[in-house]
């Protein structure tokens, strides 16, 4: 799935393009949203616990994780410059987590698992850079993945 519409369409095939951009304004719809989509594509080899359960989403110990990459105004100095990412919370998570990035400008989506052993290093939420529409970062380069494996087994 390339875009949000595309994964609007998955689970809602009728969706109208005002409720496809509604779902986007919604923190708690996109995130919700994606935990199905997931649910969905997983059901071979997990189960989907309910809404907000502690520490994981889904019975294997995975967790999903939906962020939107906008705009950030920082001043440094005289000019103000911005700077673009989506921040990944990990409070009170266990399990490698299944995230879903969405850029803001194009809504293109992006992959990444990222597993307990290095989230758990940041006290605070990760935050994912963009440049030109697209991830960029250590966090990016190291743990990015395709779509097909984002909802595969974690060994």
């Amino acid at each position: 799935m390339r875009t949000f519409a595309d994964l609007v369409k998955y689970r809602h095939p009728n969706a109208s393009a005002e409720t496809i951009a509604t779902l986007l304004e919604s923190e708690l719809s996109t995130g919700a949203l994606w935990e199905n989509v997931l649910a969905d594509l997983m059901k071979d080899h997990t189960t989907q616990l309910p809404r907000n359960a502690w520490y994981k989403d889904y019975t294997d110990g995975t967790d999903a994780k939906f962020a939107v990459a906008g705009r950030v105004y920082q001043r440094t100095g005289t000019p103000s410059s911005s700077i673009i990412y989506a921040t990944v919370n990990h409070k009170n998570k266990t399990g490698t987590l299944r995230v879903c990035l969405c850029d803001s400008s194009s809504k293109q989506l992006f992959y990444m698992l990222i597993p307990h052993s290095h989230y758990s290093k940041y006290t605070g939420p990760l935050k994912i850079n963009f440049s030109c529409f697209r991830p960029i970062g250590n966090h990016w380069n190291n743990f990015q993945c395709k779509f097909t494996d984002v909802y595969k087994p974690v060994v």
